[in-house]
Formats: structure tokens, sequence, C-alpha cells
């Protein structure tokens, strides 16, 4: 017959009141990593942005000096970089982005939920300077509830870096096109795939699914977490 061990006994109080506060400093250090994490990854985005531009606007302007069969691979090239891998690369970099956020998110929230626990639920009509909770932690409670205009969370800054990801897609897509399909682009240098009609509307159907998949991303990642996030907040009030 197997015995079964003793169940180990809790920690005291003073090593459990250290283990919170590490788990507390951890998760603010976890939610300022995640907030650096964004930064990265709208800078590398931005870089690879322009460093594509740059050769698809090098090859444009090559294409005047080629000769009449050397010209459709050039502009196929241009096509393909402009119009499927930025914006592949650029869905990417969004989704990658929208994951930091997401974590970003769910450990202020924890966070917020011990803030709650340590202030006994006064922690959201609290600011710094109320003697009573001097000692509370209260700012990543003070973010989300703005109880005062000067700690309000700015989820500007997070809309404009959603509609910048949305810019870069849009305008991809619209430089693939006006290469692919515009005036003196591949379909009018090609006339295989002009005859083609398939060839013909799949960048504008590629372009579509593209266009979608921004707000598709920002629903699937972030939805979730300000529901919860604000079902929380609705229970406490």
């Amino acid at each position: 017959m197997i015995k079964r061990g003793r169940r180990p006994s809790a920690p005291p109080i003073p090593i459990q009141g250290d283990l919170v506060v590490q788990e507390y400093v951890s998760l603010r250090n976890e939610s300022l990593a995640a907030k650096q994490n964004q930064q990265t990854i709208l800078q590398w985005t931005l870089a690879t942005v322009g460093v594509v531009i740059a050769a698809s606007v090098a090859a444009s302007i090559a294409t005047g000096d080629l000769s009449a069969s050397d010209r459709p691979g050039v502009l196929f090239v241009g096509a393909a970089l402009t119009g499927f891998v930025l914006p592949t690369v650029i869905a990417c970099a969004l989704g990658i982005w929208l994951g930091e956020v997401g974590r970003m998110e769910r450990a202020g929230h924890f966070l917020r939920s011990r803030e709650a626990a340590w202030s006994r639920g006064l922690a959201t009509s609290s600011l710094p300077d109320d003697p009573t909770h001097g000692l509370t932690p209260l700012w990543e409670t003070m973010l989300k509830d703005a109880i005062h205009p000067l700690y309000r969370k700015n989820w500007l800054g997070t809309l404009a870096s959603v509609a910048l990801f949305g810019t870069l897609m849009f305008s991809s897509l619209a430089a693939g096109l006006l290469v692919a399909v515009g005036p003196g682009g591949l379909v009018d240098n090609c006339p295989a795939i002009a005859t083609c009609g398939e060839l013909t509307w799949a960048p504008w159907v590629w372009s579509g699914i593209m266009l979608a998949a921004v707000p598709v991303l920002c629903l699937a990642s972030l939805g979730p977490t300000w529901r919860r996030t604000n079902k929380a907040a609705s229970g406490r009030d």
C-alpha cells in the first residue's frame, strides 16, 4: 500500500510577504520588457519597410533602361517585394507586437488584482498622497482606472501604433498593385499575364485578404484581454 507523503506546510508569514513582493517586482519587470519589445518591433518594421521601398524604387528606375524581354522579370520582383513579401512581414510584425501588448496587459491585470487585495478593495479610489495607503502599491490600478488625469494610461500610443501598421500595410499593397496592374506595370509588359483573368485578379484578392488581416489580428489578440479586464473592473464597481 502506497503511503502518501505529508502535505508540506505553508512558509512562514514573513517569507510569504517577501515572495509576494518579489512576484510583484517580477511582473512589473515583465510589463516593462513587453513595452520595450513593442518599441523594438516598431523600429525593425520601419527599417525593413524603408529597405524594401528603397530597393523597389531603384528597381523601378532601372526598368527604363531594360529591354522589353528583361522588363517583366524586374517588375515581377518589384511586385513580389512590395505586394507580397512586405505585407507578410508587416502582418507578422503586427502579430508579434500585439502579443507583447497582450503580455503587458495580462501582467497589469494580475498586478491590479494584487493591489486591490493589499488595499482591501480601496486601491481604485486612492492616490499616491493618500496617507491611508501610503505603503500600498497603486501604480497599475491608477493606470487602468484613471483616478487622476496625470496617471491615465496612454491608449493613444497603442492606437497610433496600430494605425501605423495599417498604414504601412495599405501603402505596401498599393505599391504592389501599382507595379503589378498599374500603367506600365507587369500586366502591361507581359501579354501572357494580361490574357489570364485569374492572374489579373490575384493581386486584388491578396490585397483584400491582407487588409482584412489587420483588424482580425487586433480583435483576436487584444479582444479577450480587454474584455477580461473590463469585466474585472465592472465587477469591482
